[in-house]
């Protein structure tokens, strides 16, 4: 960080078309059962065909095997003044509020 690395939070804005289309080329067969999957939503067979799809779907990373395949097609902007915080317990969030100068008017009670 200190000479000059960027931390990803992972915030992406993109059009749908173009994360469709690269998706298409890295994983064809991902996208195919996305696009059975899109026809049945509303249906009756919705949910089950859900379940069926989600047990045969392969495992792919996002950044390491889209993103990174298409460097033209990724930017990336340095956020300054910005607090991060995985807001996955309450502490975090009270910490995080502490940070920026504020303290919590909840208590630990209100996540029991």
């Amino acid at each position: 960080m200190r000479s000059g690395a960027l931390w990803n939070t992972m915030v992406i804005a993109a059009r749908v078309e173009t994360l469709w289309s690269l998706g298409l080329r890295c994983f064809p067969e991902m996208m195919r059962l996305f696009e059975v999957y899109g026809e049945s939503i509303g249906g009756p067979r919705e949910e089950q065909l859900l379940e069926s799809i989600y047990k045969v779907m392969p495992s792919r990373n996002f950044s390491a095997h889209l993103l990174q395949e298409f460097p033209k097609h990724v930017a990336v902007m340095e956020l300054r003044d910005v607090v991060w915080s995985d807001w996955g317990k309450p502490e975090r969030i009270a910490e995080t509020l502490r940070q920026i100068g504020r303290e919590p008017v909840f208590s630990r009670a209100h996540f029991a």
